[in-house]
């Protein structure tokens, strides 16, 4: 025969030690408050409990302790005046002695408050909802949910939640149909007061959505004296409310200068020059969307056949390709007569006859009467077609360089 003898760690000796103290509670009239700590300790360690220094008398239906080898508790039944004070617990074995306290005060009472309150919805039917408030207050308060003043309790068409440790209330609501649609109200009321809090719930096919925008305004270039379009997408439900500021100052829409326009399927439009800003809200939210309206860039441009200033914009004026040599020459002509004036010497009269011959040979060069002639009269020719077969830069460049060689030859004279 033997015996075992079991041996560990937790069987070693050790004086009392705290692995949890005592902390500070406050409790209201009538409560139960438990005052709780965890120690360490072997052999089984004795524990005292006092109030005031003075040791607690026991009693099971008023105070009463209990122990079992790691959590200490004290429990008071029907909290009152007289049980407010310090409260001690004292710990010893053969090995040592420790002692924790903790402070126990009296709750002031104090009426109910919502300080989360619900708030209107719209939600779509038989999708499920919830309702959410927070409440404070001491005691604490009895709760009550109703629909259109009618009590609602919980089932299987209802939820009732309750955190008594935060105060939140939660309503959920199942399967909603439209007979579910009202005035939800949530009612706290405790031995001081009561407070109350409600929202406005709507279900239909569509829940409700924020304003936003889900085709943002974009930059627009436009000439003066035309008109400009700014053009967006707003989805929201309820339908969102527009307005719309130039550099942030809101514009009124009469007609005569900006003209508004909300059609079916969300696109609105503005017509104006400027920068603008929309903003689309309804209850549940807004959005804003810019854009920037700026003056038409001039096209790049060149000197067509009749000394006219083409555009490579197709929506520009057409070629006229009548007398074309006859024009440019008098464009070179003029430019000669504001160099020299209108008596020139002989020696200028000598320069301008050199210049006059070497600009028709170019020109006779560049732009050959066939080219010219087979050129279309057709008014949907494109502007581009003015550029034959020399590009835009090209004469640009010849033109400014006849235009230096005048200018040498002035100042040579």
């Amino acid at each position: 025969a033997h015996l075992d003898v079991l041996y560990g760690s937790e069987f070693e000796e050790c004086p009392p030690d705290f692995t949890e103290k005592l902390r500070d509670i406050s409790a209201g009239k009538g409560d139960t408050v438990q005052l709780m700590a965890k120690i360490k300790a072997h052999p089984v360690p004795k524990i005292v409990w006092k109030k005031d220094g003075q040791e607690l008398q026991m009693s099971p239906d008023k105070v009463f302790t209990s122990f079992n080898g790691e959590d200490i508790e004290l429990t008071i039944l029907n909290f009152d005046k007289s049980d407010v004070g310090i409260y001690e617990v004292c710990v010893g074995n053969s090995l040592g002695q420790i002692s924790s306290t903790a402070r126990v005060v009296e709750h002031a009472m104090t009426k109910p408050q919502f300080v989360r309150k619900l708030s209107d919805i719209e939600a779509r039917l038989g999708s499920e909802t919830k309702l959410t408030c927070q409440v404070k207050g001491y005691p604490t308060a009895n709760i009550e949910w109703t629909l259109n003043g009618r009590p609602i309790e919980s089932g299987s068409k209802y939820s009732i939640i309750r955190d008594d440790r935060n105060g939140e209330q939660v309503l959920i609501i199942f399967e909603p149909t439209l007979l579910d649609s009202g005035v939800y109200e949530c009612v706290a009321t405790n031995q001081v007061g009561s407070d109350r809090t409600s929202s406005n719930v709507l279900f239909g096919e569509k829940a409700g959505e924020a304003a936003h925008f889900i085709t943002k305004l974009q930059d627009c270039d436009c000439s003066a004296g035309s008109t400009a379009r700014f053009t967006a997408c707003v989805v929201g439900n309820p339908t969102p409310d527009f307005k719309w500021f130039k550099d942030d100052k809101e514009i009124t829409i009469d007609g005569s200068k900006y003209m508004f326009q909300c059609n079916p399927n969300g696109m609105i439009t503005d017509g104006d020059i400027g920068r603008y800003r929309c903003m689309a809200s309804n209850k549940f939210g807004c959005d804003n969307s810019v854009g920037q309206l700026n003056y038409e860039s001039k096209a790049k441009s060149f000197v067509g056949y009749n000394g006219r200033r083409c555009s490579s914009d197709s929506s520009s004026d057409q070629i006229d390709h009548t007398n074309t040599n006859t024009s440019n020459i008098r464009l070179m002509l003029t430019r000669i007569r504001k160099i020299f004036g209108n008596s020139p010497t002989i020696v200028q009269m000598i320069y301008v006859i050199i210049v006059f011959y070497v600009s028709i040979i170019l020109f006779h060069y560049l732009f050959p009467i066939d080219t010219i002639m087979s050129v279309s009269n057709s008014e949907t020719n494109s502007i581009d077609d003015c550029s034959g077969s020399t590009t835009s830069d090209e004469v640009d460049s010849i033109l400014k360089n006849l235009q230096e060689y005048i200018f040498r030859c002035s100042n040579n004279k």
